[in-house]
């Protein structure tokens, strides 16, 4: 909240989060939960998934939905309460240096951006195919959004020890998923991947030039979660005002930050400072995972 002295901050009990999801689902429609709603579609969807969200054990899962719904909402940005975050993600200020006139305006986050998320690292069993969604940035009612809330549903439906309410198709791409992987880091990836086909096939990209060129024409920045032990000289990379993590023991998750590379290849592009910016710390300094 020191970085960003302005933000509206919200804290979602499992109420809100229920809330939330009737409200995306509305809003999907484009209704309003207290207006005109398609019962045949809106509330059986919304009321489905509240039912999985409310009968879901696993405190994380319940989390990924959650988020979901509540960026479907309203847009913003949702931060794990263990990310480390280093600077102010519009303006790249330090807390030490909100509100000074001399700031360089970094716009970690490009203004126009509509999404973005983070790669996890090259060593996760997830990796290339997962996403570090401690962070998420989203505009409000962002279909890739949408897609990752009808997974989390296609899921339930097709995993559902129910069988009157069990339902799968050849099309779906949940199957393959079981209960103790991390949903929320592969259905939003999986969410990520439809949104990019969906506009393949309605769009002639035989232009595009590779994906980072997709991501600029669809305004998405997606960063890297990396080993910091991994960096051969830090100092030259990161800069000098990047201190890494040494908390955690030996736990790899602990030695974990964030690179935002697309920031460094512009740089780079206009013969500015090589810098990778770093972010994000994975996980802070006496966290529940990384004792100091």
């Amino acid at each position: 909240r020191q970085l960003h002295p302005t933000a509206q901050v919200r804290f979602l009990t499992d109420n809100d989060c229920i809330t939330s999801i009737r409200e995306a689902f509305a809003l999907h429609h484009n209704t309003d939960v207290a207006g005109d709603v398609d019962t045949d579609t809106t509330v059986p969807q919304a009321q489905a998934l509240i039912d999985y969200f409310t009968s879901e054990t696993r405190g994380m899962i319940k989390a990924d939905i959650c988020r979901g719904a509540a960026l479907y909402e309203t847009g913003g940005l949702y931060l794990d309460v263990d990310l480390g975050v280093r600077f102010n993600l519009f303006t790249g200020a330090t807390a030490a240096a909100q509100g000074h006139d001399d700031t360089e305006d970094k716009h970690v986050l490009s203004p126009d951006t509509e999404f973005a998320t983070i790669r996890v690292h090259r060593l996760s069993n997830y990796y290339p195919r997962g996403f570090f969604q401690a962070f998420i940035a989203a505009t409000p009612q962002h279909e890739m959004i949408w897609d990752y809330l009808q997974l989390f549903l296609q899921y339930y439906q097709s995993h559902d020890g129910n069988a009157n309410t069990r339902t799968t198709s050849n099309s779906d791409a949940t199957l393959d998923l079981r209960h103790d992987q991390p949903l929320g880091v592969l259905l939003l990836y999986r969410a990520y991947e439809r949104f990019l086909r969906r506009h393949a096939r309605a769009n002639d990209l035989s232009h595009v030039n590779g994906l980072e060129d997709l991501h600029e024409r669809y305004k998405m920045e997606i960063w890297q979660e990396v080993d910091s032990r991994s960096i051969k000289d830090p100092q030259r990379t990161l800069g000098p005002d990047v201190t890494l993590p040494t908390w955690g023991g030996h736990k790899r998750a602990c030695k974990m930050i964030v690179l935002q590379w697309k920031r460094q290849q512009k740089q780079q592009q206009q013969q500015q400072s090589p810098l990778i910016p770093v972010p994000f710390y994975s996980r802070i300094g006496n966290s529940r995972q990384c004792p100091i």
